[in-house]
């Protein structure tokens, strides 16, 4: 299987119990689906990064990321 050429940086919001491989992009959360909670309850998901691709590490930016709620 050919592997995505991707020019920048590209985050996928994913289920908690989606497996994520370093070469392939998860399946993105469904947006149908609302991701609810009780509260005081914990509700999980994953931010998978994907960057830039390049032929070696050396290659890739820096890049901070900062998550609230």
């Amino acid at each position: 299987m050919p592997h995505e050429t991707r020019t920048r940086h590209t985050f996928i919001v994913s289920d908690s119990l989606q497996t994520v491989l370093p070469d392939v992009a998860p399946r993105p959360l469904n947006e149908a689906i609302p991701l609810t909670g009780f509260a005081g309850e914990t509700v999980s998901f994953q931010l998978a990064y994907l960057p830039p691709t390049t032929t070696t590490l050396g290659q890739l930016s820096s890049l901070r990321i900062e998550i609230g709620a």
